[in-house]
């Protein structure tokens, strides 16, 4: 009786077709939804009236279609305004919360904004280039009103592509970086190393711009943060020998607002400031 050959070759070729069918897949997918991988806002009804203790203004940017929402805390006697761009999750109601804060213990005046999609913001984010020219109008209208006051930008997490990129504008006076990372293209590739970077629609290269900032800068990061790792912000500030680099000790992605040394080097590193023109 004769015994069938059995062609391991075959086997072999269609599990390496169904591996690569199955990556192809997930890369695809990957590209096709990063937005809901990267972004996670919360949507208030267009009229949800906010509340907070402090003095404050709503203020809406028609950028091409989209209107922008942001907030506008006031502080007495403030020296200064903050530019401040949020994470990627929540709206203005709750980082509202974070700016009225900021701006009580600082005595800074609060610009915060929310994105495409999130609180009352119409429209939904698209690009990098989208957010970019937003966050380029919104800081020109900060110019445009404003009456002498010391600008600074402040980025968090996710917004710190943004900040870090409009840092290079001649009229700001200071830079503050929380939980940065080097760019989102180094931070995908230690997330998910398996997916190829071009597929990225967000490279957000702070470790490019922050090269052209042309003001004082202050990165606070936590050496335990679960989310950006601490040594992405410590690799940032390494990029220029002028950062100034406040290592919370056992600070993580979202607690570094308990720690009294964030408070410290805020105020401080404002102060530093308050006499230039």
């Amino acid at each position: 009786m004769e015994i069938a050959k059995f062609d391991v070759s075959y086997i072999v070729i269609a599990i390496v077709r169904v591996v690569v069918l199955a990556y192809l897949g997930l890369t695809i997918l990957a590209y096709m939804f990063q937005e809901k991988i990267i972004f996670y806002p919360s949507v208030l009804p267009s009229n949800h009236k906010f509340n907070f203790n402090s003095k404050f203004e709503e203020h809406v940017s028609k950028v091409d279609s989209d209107e922008i929402h942001s907030l506008i805390f006031h502080a007495p006697d403030s020296k200064g305004i903050i530019l401040y761009f949020h994470g990627n999750a929540g709206a203005l109601d709750g980082w509202g919360e974070v700016a009225q804060e900021i701006s009580m213990k600082t005595s800074m005046d609060v610009w915060i904004v929310d994105y495409p999609g999130y609180g009352k913001s119409t429209g939904k984010i698209s690009s990098q280039e989208q957010l970019l020219k937003i966050g380029t109008q919104i800081l020109k209208e900060l110019k445009d009103r404003n009456t002498g006051k010391n600008i600074f930008i402040y980025g968090r997490s996710i917004g710190s592509g943004l900040a870090t990129y409009l840092g290079s504008d001649s009229a700001v006076k200071g830079l503050v970086l929380e939980t940065p990372y080097l760019s989102l293209t180094e931070l995908a590739n230690n997330t998910a190393p398996f997916l190829p970077s071009f597929i990225l629609k967000y490279p957000m290269p702070s470790n490019e711009w922050i090269t052209q900032v042309k003001c004082p800068i202050l990165i606070i990061h936590g050496n335990q943060d679960e989310v950006i790792p601490f040594s992405q912000g410590l690799a940032l500030s390494k990029i220029r020998d002028d950062v100034r680099l406040v290592e919370i000790d056992r600070g993580n992605h979202n607690d570094l607002d308990s720690y009294p040394l964030y408070w410290e080097s805020l105020t401080n590193f404002f102060k530093s400031i308050e006499g230039v023109n």
